[in-house]
């Protein structure tokens, strides 16, 4: 289940026709990542990367600039522990962390929502919420 963890987040990025939003507290892209967070960006695809505010490292800064410099949109919030990444289609629940460390050395799992109705309450809390709170 850990390999098809990492997976299910680029698919979310990779099947976004009109939007993707990524929520994790940290921020440490890999290559593959890159590859399908530009492909969504070349396709019109409006993404937004929502990461915990704090004191971040220079790598996080170079991801920061990167995301930015190809036209995603980069919102921080104060005490962000959810991870969740989600489409116009699909909603992913997970523990996994946006970083390249959680996609080899972690233990992760996640559940994949495709149902509307289903995944409306975590679209809901995404939007209303953690996009209002983040700048």
């Amino acid at each position: 289940m850990d390999e098809a963890v990492s997976s299910q987040v680029l698919d979310i990025v990779n099947e976004s026709q009109k939007y993707a939003i990524l929520v994790t507290p940290y921020l440490a892209l890999w290559g593959h990542a890159h590859q399908a967070l530009s492909l969504a960006a070349i396709r019109g695809v409006k993404v937004t990367v929502i990461i915990r505010r704090g004191e971040w490292e220079p790598k996080v800064l170079q991801d920061i600039a990167w995301l930015t410099g190809n036209g995603i949109q980069v919102l921080a919030a104060e005490y962000l522990h959810a991870k969740i990444y989600l489409n116009e289609k699909s909603v992913f629940v997970s523990s996994m962390n946006l970083t390249e460390f959680s996609t080899k050395n972690s233990l992760e799992i996640g559940l994949t929502v495709r149902d509307e109705q289903a995944g409306r309450q975590v679209r809901d809390y995404v939007k209303d919420t953690l996009m209002k709170l983040a700048t």
